[in-house]
């Protein structure tokens, strides 16, 4: 798609690398919006809970939408539910978290307030909150948003500093006309990215239902059955053993060498050093960090070897029972637990029999509330132990098997990437003012009519 340009530009005073259209201006955000920091959290035995409402907060503001699933209620007076009421055609944009993510307000929320993780923008005069809405995620695309709210801390997006960003304002139609367009473009690339991520949820399920029943029930349709005596594993073939993990291997975690002697995570530290966010990778190729020897023996850890399985004890999200294999040799931390198989046990056979069993080792001893999985819990776990050339083939056979769903999934993974850089670069372009889109969006509304 081409679109005109505009006749002239005159370089910007605020972005050096920036030129804007010559009609348009370039003011601060606090001279077309007026923004208003949320209300500070009011526990229930503070005030009458008569008079409490709902509220957002910064979890409840996704990237362009709300997420009102989980909303909570606090006390608010009647002069604070006056000023901090949301209406259609503001902005909430988050003051900390995901600083900078916006979401623009299609419809009102009668009887909602927000809180002070949440700035409010609304126009003044005839402009358009949700143009404000498009500049911001160009300006955090750029990392622009990091960099003023100093990513390096805590960040915080406050009231003031949303205000005194920058901003190319577009006469009104123009921000409208903008907006418009951004909406609708963008909603074709966001229902792509959808297209592609539902493709790779059914690959995996694929991919992990080929690995599961090999895991489960061999290589052998006509092999006799038993039962394993095993939820999640239901009825094994006869001549397989079930038994604990820590029959078959080490299981151990590490720690973290104290944050405060800097020599330990100095330049030069050359050992290996891995955290609970790596088992999200499934083969772990390189270290979170590195530490220096010295560091090793303070903190009393040692090298597991490569071939081991990591699995992740703690987190609400993916990372509790994530298996992971690690490729390399590495200490670990508190987060994670190694199982270092013995003779009897082929380390990739444990991975993907841990995976087959994420769900069920997730809650495994400790019911689904359980923050937490240990050394003593893994070691309990019971999984399957075909004789060891059996595991060998399994592990290879599965491979094969799934090695078209894996290709496919990085396929999608990067038309992912790719459509988020189209749909970035376009935003970019549309409020910096690198395209003109008014007469493409005068003829959709004609075309429309």
């Amino acid at each position: 798609m081409s679109f005109p340009a505009y006749p002239s530009f005159r370089p910007s005073a605020f972005f050096v690398s920036e030129r804007l259209p010559m009609h348009w201006q370039e003011v601060p955000i606090k001279r077309a919006f007026d923004v208003t920091l949320g209300k500070m959290v009011v526990n229930f035995t503070e005030a009458d809970v008569r008079t409490t409402r709902p509220y957002l907060r910064s979890a409840n503001v996704q990237d362009g939408y709300l997420a009102l699933d989980d909303t909570k209620e606090m006390w608010f007076s009647d002069e604070e539910a006056a000023s901090l009421d949301l209406r259609a055609g503001d902005l909430v944009i988050c003051e900390g978290g995901d600083v900078g993510r916006c979401a623009f307000l299609n419809v009102g929320l009668p009887g909602f307030g927000f809180q002070n993780s949440v700035n409010r923008a609304r126009a003044k005069g005839k402009n358009s909150a949700h143009f404000l809405g498009f500049w911001l995620r160009k300006l955090k695309s750029d990392g622009y948003i990091d960099i003023l709210c100093n990513r390096s801390t805590i960040a915080h997006f406050t009231a003031e500093k949303v205000a005194a960003t920058p901003m190319f304002l577009p006469p009104p139609a123009e921000q409208s006309a903008i907006a418009v367009f951004l909406d609708r473009e963008c909603g074709k690339i966001d229902a792509l990215v959808a297209e592609q991520e539902r493709l790779i949820t059914l690959l995996k399920e694929k991919r992990q239902a080929v690995t599961s029943h090999a895991i489960t029930k061999g290589l052998d349709p006509s092999a006799l059955m038993k039962d394993s005596g095993v939820e999640w594993l239901g009825q094994v073939p006869a001549h397989w053993r079930v038994g604990r993990i820590g029959h078959y291997a080490v299981v151990e975690n590490g720690s973290t060498p104290s944050r405060y002697n800097a020599s330990f995570w100095s330049s030069d530290a050359t050992v290996p050093w891995v955290s609970s966010g790596e088992v999200n990778q499934g083969l772990v190729t390189e270290p979170s960090e590195f530490i220096t020897s010295d560091a090793m023996a303070a903190a009393g850890l040692h090298l597991i070897p490569a071939g081991s399985v990591l699995v992740g004890l703690v987190g609400q999200g993916r990372t509790r029972g994530m298996a992971a294999l690690l490729m390399i040799d590495a200490a670990i931390n508190q987060n994670v637990a190694a199982v270092i198989p013995r003779a009897e046990l082929d380390g990739s056979f444990a991975y993907l029999a841990l995976g087959a069993a994420y769900e069920f080792l997730r809650d495994y001893g400790r019911g689904g509330n359980q923050a937490a999985l240990n050394c003593e819990i893994l070691s309990s776990f019971r999984i399957p132990i075909p004789p060891l050339d059996e595991q060998a083939r399994i592990v290879q056979i599965i491979r094969e098997k799934t090695a078209q769903q894996s290709a496919l999934i990085a396929e999608a993974e990067k038309a992912i990437v790719f459509l988020k850089e189209r749909r970035a670069a376009l935003i970019s372009a549309a409020v910096t003012g690198k395209i003109d889109v008014r007469g493409c969006v005068a003829a959709e509304e004609a075309k429309a009519a």
